[in-house]
């Protein structure tokens, strides 16, 4: 079924074939050119990078500079240790979200923690958290030819405005599930101070022992 999608449609083939050999002939100046582009701008930043604001291949020679292929500037600007420090925000975000869904961001008791954080709002918060990885995923391992040319931007960091807008809504969302899973904790911490407080003396006195 693959197969068939892509063969269907010429733009696809074209793009296949430009991930399996962007310098060939045929292919070099149509669907290879940003292939080959965005690798020599990471090439091009080394370990260190050219500098902030010292790209060269934004002023006109990858196309989508701003958009699809910015991981590629922040390479040859920022560098190697530049890329992995954007990396590493993306890992933190996840790592944070799925600390969210599973309730394990809160101190809540592992047996509360499907009431703090109910079964629907658990897999919507999944659902989020999946979503802004792979689209991150995907961004950058089209930047780095390691897969097909695919119009999918990066997370927070490429120039948009609707797409950027509904990620920041999204992780908003996020949030919002965390929220509540602290407000359950509160909840319940409070309830138990005053069970403790109201509590005859001899049976808090067996609490506490």
């Amino acid at each position: 079924l693959f197969i068939v999608l892509v063969v269907v449609e010429p733009y696809r083939v074209r793009r296949i074939t430009a991930f399996l050999n962007p310098f060939d002939d045929g292919i070099r100046q149509d669907a290879g050119y940003q292939v080959i582009q965005s690798m020599g701008a990471i090439a091009e930043g080394g370990p260190w990078g050219r500098g902030f604001g010292q790209s060269l291949q934004k002023l006109g020679y990858l196309p989508f500079d701003q958009t699809d292929f910015i991981f590629a500037i922040i390479c040859e600007e920022l560098g190697f240790f530049g890329a992995a420090m954007i990396v590493a925000i993306f890992l933190g975000i996840l790592v944070c979200g799925w600390a969210i869904v599973t309730g394990r961001s809160t101190p809540v008791e592992p047996d509360e923690r499907g009431r703090a954080v109910p079964p629907f709002s658990a897999l919507f918060g999944f659902g989020i958290v999946l979503t802004f990885g792979l689209q991150a995923v995907i961004n950058i391992a089209v930047v780095t030819g390691m897969a097909p040319t695919k119009g999918i931007a990066l997370p927070l960091v490429s120039q948009g405005g609707t797409g950027w807008v509904l990620t920041a809504f999204s992780l908003g969302l996020l949030i919002s599930i965390d929220r509540e899973a602290w407000r359950h904790w509160m909840r319940s911490e409070s309830h138990a101070s005053r069970d403790r407080f109201t509590s005859p003396p001899a049976v808090a006195m067996l609490e506490r022992a």
